[in-house]
């Protein structure tokens, strides 16, 4: 990540008169699995199932302003403040319980919808707690805060920070020599995404970001003047899918959500730079200029031997 979000960021957790959780954060799920990531993260926090929490995402009548949603950010920067939001929320929580169970906060954890404390015996209903609350006239809301500023000064603040994510890739490609089209057949993206949070959106993000390399290797160009549209802006189609294969490699981070990185860009970067290398050996020849067209790949085949 780099200047361009805020090193701070605010969720709000809540529990609801009837028991429930709600997390409020600001991290819109456009198919990268946001959503799932934030309610997995919360219910991990406070040690429930999944269906115990509802999450409430880019409601801006709701929710606080959680920063931009670029740079492989999410996870890491609101994931990160909905754990805080979940924790600040159980020990909220613990310190009500406590008094009417007449035990330590320490004592105490959550199971399905009760506060349950060391005797069997010793455990009460989350709407009974939220009742509580209210009566005390505490809120039931509270905020969780992740913030790197004073790590990351604005007058000394690097342009990119040490928290970085690594991958490697491999394509094999099919080349028409007589029409300079290239096929992307097979394509291998190993990265290491820390731990990985929820592996289907995980492998799904990755698959994403081959596709757009796919897209920056071999169609996407803009030309002023001249591109004008997606008829002559040509985006990689379902047809151009190779096969892609992903391995996750998962050596936590110690500032990361339960060990996460960012899984965003990074793997849209190594995928032109393997194109354009199996592109080299099948044809025996370098091609100097992206996206990889078939004027240009028949320009540099015709190049060979000069």
């Amino acid at each position: 990540f780099g200047k361009s979000g805020s090193l701070r960021v605010e969720t709000h957790a809540e529990l609801a008169r009837d028991g429930h959780f709600i997390v409020y954060c600001s991290a819109p799920d456009y198919g990268q699995g946001t959503d799932a990531v934030m309610t997995q993260l919360a219910a991990e926090t406070l040690g429930v199932s999944r269906d115990r929490v509802e999450l409430v995402n880019a409601d801006t009548a709701l929710t606080p302003d959680s920063g931009i949603q670029g740079a492989s950010r999410a996870t890491y920067f609101v994931g990160n403040s909905v754990r805080a939001a979940a924790d600040n929320l159980k020990q909220a929580i613990f310190a009500v319980a406590a008094e009417l169970l007449d035990q330590s906060p320490a004592e105490l954890a959550l199971k399905d919808d009760r506060v349950v404390g060391s005797a069997p015996d010793r455990s009460i209903g989350l709407d009974a707690v939220a009742r509580e609350f209210d009566q005390l006239g505490k809120s039931r809301r509270v905020i969780g805060i992740f913030d790197l500023s004073p790590q990351f000064p604005d007058e000394t603040r690097p342009e990119y920070t040490p928290h970085i994510v690594t991958g490697a890739q491999a394509a094999q490609v099919l080349v028409d020599e007589e029409t300079g089209l290239v096929q992307v057949r097979r394509l291998a993206a190993a990265h290491d995404v820390g731990r990985a949070i929820n592996p289907p959106s995980t492998v799904g993000q990755i698959e994403g970001a081959v596709m757009m390399g796919v897209g920056t290797a071999l169609s996407e160009e803009y030309i002023p003047g001249v591109s004008t549209g997606f008829t002559d802006y040509l985006l990689p189609m379902a047809s151009a899918r190779p096969e892609i294969e992903v391995l996750l490699i998962e050596v936590p981070s110690f500032f990361g959500p339960f060990g996460a990185k960012g899984v965003g860009e990074g793997a849209i970067l190594p995928t032109a730079p393997a194109i354009l290398n199996a592109l080299s050996r099948a044809i025996g020849v370098r091609v100097r200029e992206l996206p990889m067209t078939p004027p240009r790949v028949l320009a540099a085949i015709k190049s060979r031997g000069r």
